[in-house]
């Protein structure tokens, strides 16, 4: 059986990011990592690892094809934690919160390099 090892999420602007994810999301950095073509930092993110990953030079507009779509993270209260980024200045994307058909409430907003980020409210699913 596998086990998620690490998401990564290539980044224009670590620093950028670096203070999205841990102010606003509150992920912890637990490692950090500098090579002349590469720089990483490593975040936990509820006991996942998050990679933020910065090349040098940038490609990250070369690296559209085969990416993920979104990352979702759990939530106790959807409500709450919308307020609670609302308040950061998060913008959620229109028509959200929503109930999917399996019955969950999600939401959607973007991070610093416009990657996609699903909120799931926690309850019980009904696919």
């Amino acid at each position: 059986m596998y086990r998620l090892a690490h998401i990564g999420i290539a980044v224009q602007d670590i620093d950028r990011s670096k203070r999205f994810y841990c102010e606003v999301l509150g992920c912890t950095v637990t490692d950090h990592k500098k090579m002349p073509d590469l720089e990483i930092i490593t975040l936990d993110l509820g006991g996942h690892a998050l990679e933020l990953l910065h090349y040098c030079p940038d490609p990250v507009q070369e690296r559209k094809t085969g990416h993920y779509d979104h990352i979702a993270l759990s939530v106790e209260d959807l409500d709450a934690e919308m307020n609670r980024l609302t308040t950061s200045g998060i913008v959620f994307t229109a028509d959200f919160p929503r109930k999917t058909s399996w019955g969950q409430r999600i939401a959607f907003f973007t991070g610093p390099d416009g990657e996609r980020i699903e909120l799931v409210e926690d309850g019980e699913q009904t696919y």
